[in-house]
């Protein structure tokens, strides 16, 4: 008889690497929501109502 032994490979690694990676992207994705909040909006161009002016076209007549 052998005295060999079936052991289950050590997947503490390659665990600890996914959630390092996950935590990392997360980390990532909350920095540049953070960002993005923190910078100041562009100043929009200001339409008054009273300052646009309707020009009416006749139809063109029928021929």
């Amino acid at each position: 008889m052998s005295s060999y032994t079936l052991e289950p490979p050590s997947s503490l690694g390659s665990s600890s690497l996914a959630v390092g990676a996950a935590l990392l992207l997360h980390v990532a994705a909350l920095w540049g929501i953070q960002q993005a909040a923190q910078r100041a909006p562009q100043k929009e161009e200001v339409v008054e109502p009273a300052a646009i002016l309707v020009q009416l076209v006749a139809a063109p007549a029928p021929e």
